[in-house]
């Protein structure tokens, strides 16, 4: 596909007057850039449940365009015109603005070209030209596989005139949608550096998986059909948004009508697009490429490590109070520091967390019906049990997640290291996560359930906390023995991750069943609470002893 859209857009490049320009080494390196996008998997997947594949771009097309079928489907779903193609071009915006922040981002920020290709006989004017027409030959691609199926059914419901106008508001929004790429790229790197840069950018895509992950489970749930209108009223606020612009363009294709509103929302539609490229081309790509090319400022590099230095301090001292020896300590800190700076582990456990109060939702409330009531009636009921538990659910995942790391040819270092007992490593790594993880979503779920349920609920409160740590060592009892971030993250390694989920709910939901229960006789739990303690050292010490032959490498 991207051969296709390269030949066709090199061969109008061949058209323009271009002075300076080489147009074969243009080709060469934009063919070497659309290659290297084949191969690189886009950031919104979970890397370590999927195989390596073949062609990424091809496969990323692909699910794009099964999100454009819905789209599709939208189309004949929605009566009002202005309405559904309202409903299109945002999701286009924001599918063009999200993937261009999130999957197009090592392009754009993309300092080597500078350094391995100018030194050639390659001047900047050719660099510049390449790096355009990869940029249009992806965003080709992205925006056919985006809108290939509403395009498609819009011919079929509208007609030809509508579909073909169609296409040229797709061209437009997609050229808003680099305008403000640019516009927030520039407004980030006028005020930090090119580092800070890319750690907001990571930032967003784990923002962007917590969306969707939140959004798949709560959005359905609150949609009646029954009871939605679909119509569009045009206010005076209406006339700020590009996709409303794009809808009056098409609604007057559509009902060949002319009058002020439409005159404005077409003025807008074509005027803005092409001052934004105006803009882009003379002042945001040239002071984007000058930003890019300038070396980094070394006081922002030294305000980085020593702003990583104080939050690593909060780490050392957790350990040296927590741990016992000093290869617990050091795991304790090692796993500290990468879980909070490991895109690839934030992106795959934080969603875990987003769905905590997904479940409270669900649980609880099941949809915004009757919410007053429902929540009279909490107190009266040992819903507590579910809500003091949900943290254990979320934060299980993150021990086999911590056993995969990108750069695990690292872990040579165990195998040097002195180490007698490795079940020092693996303790010190629950520990970490316990702490940083658990503790915190305990302390919140035990604190609303100490103002709902009131004080006869502290004694459930403690045994819960015990049971969350005896989860949590059982689990890593049962599984595989890995070290901390030692394993390369492939899915054949990982095929028995969903059987260890189902293993940790069948043991929540038995603690749960056993907990419930105990409520029936009052002194049962308060007694518990010990043997629980016991349970946990017992089963923290079986860990502190495991030697070198329970250890997979």
């Amino acid at each position: 596909m991207d051969t296709f859209f390269l030949r066709l857009f090199f061969g109008i490049l061949k058209l323009l007057p271009l002075s300076g320009v080489n147009l074969e080494q243009v080709h060469m390196i934009a063919s070497t850039k659309l290659t290297m996008d084949r191969r690189r998997k886009p950031a919104t997947w979970k890397r370590s449940q999927q195989k390596e594949p073949s062609n990424a771009m091809l496969y990323a097309m692909f699910l794009y365009a099964l999100m454009g079928l819905f789209m599709g489907f939208m189309i004949f779903a929605v009566p009002d015109f202005m309405l559904a193609m309202i409903i299109l071009h945002t999701y286009l915006l924001f599918m063009l603005i999200m993937i261009l922040i999130t999957d197009f981002s090592n392009v754009l920020l993309d300092t080597s070209d500078s350094q391995i290709i100018l030194p050639k006989p390659v001047t900047s004017r050719t660099l510049l030209v390449a790096r355009t027409l990869h940029i249009v030959v992806y965003l080709g691609q992205l925006i056919l596989a985006i809108m290939i199926c509403p395009v498609i059914a819009t011919f079929f419901k509208y007609g030809g005139a509508v579909g073909f106008s169609l296409l040229l508001t797709t061209l437009l929004t997609a050229a808003i949608g680099i305008f403000i790429t640019y516009i927030l790229y520039g407004l980030v790197l006028r005020y930090t550096s090119e580092q800070r840069v890319k750690d907001i950018i990571g930032y967003f895509q784990v923002f962007m998986t917590v969306f969707f992950a939140v959004a798949y489970q709560v959005i359905p749930r609150l949609i009646n059909l029954s009871e939605t209108v679909f119509s569009f009223e045009l206010h005076w606020y209406s006339y700020l948004l590009p996709p409303v612009w794009m809808a009056g363009l098409l609604d007057s294709v559509k009902t060949v009508t002319i009058d002020g509103a439409r005159i404005s929302m077409i003025v807008f539609a074509i005027g803005f697009p092409l001052l934004a490229g105006f803009v882009i081309a003379k002042y945001l790509a040239p002071y984007f490429s000058r930003f890019m090319s300038a070396p980094a400022e070394g006081g922002t590099l030294i305000q980085t490590k020593s702003a990583r230095n104080r939050k690593a301090h909060l780490s050392e001292k957790l350990a040296g109070i927590l741990c016992r020896s000093c290869y617990e300590n050091a795991s304790f800190a090692q796993v500290w520091k990468i879980t909070g700076r490991d895109k690839n582990f934030k992106m795959q456990f934080y969603p875990s967390l987003a769905y905590i109060p997904v479940f409270i939702f669900i649980i609880f409330f099941r949809n915004f019906k009757d919410v007053d009531q429902k929540l009279a009636d909490l107190p009266n009921g040992n819903m507590f049990l579910w809500l003091l538990y949900l943290g254990m659910f979320a934060v299980t995942l993150s021990l086999t997640l911590i056993s995969y790391y990108e750069n695990y040819t690292a872990s040579w270092v165990y195998q040097t290291a002195p180490v007698n007992k490795p079940g020092e490593l693996i303790n010190g790594a629950i520990k970490a996560l316990l702490v940083k993880f658990f503790i915190p979503i305990y302390l919140v779920m035990s604190t609303l359930t100490l103002v709902i349920w009131d004080y006869k609920t502290l004694d459930d409160v403690l045994l819960v906390g015990f049971n969350s740590i005896l989860i949590f060592y059982i689990s890593a009892l049962m599984s595989t023995h890995y070290l901390p971030f030692s394993q390369q993250p492939n899915a054949k390694q990982q095929s028995g991750r969903f059987l260890m989920v189902l293993l940790r709910m069948f043991l929540i939901g038995i603690l749960v069943a056993l907990h419930w229960l105990a409520l029936k006789i009052s002194w049962l739990v308060i007694a518990l609470v010990p043997l629980a303690f016991a349970g946990c050292w017992w089963l923290h010490q079986r860990v502190q002893q495991l030697p070198w032959r329970k250890i997979v490498m």
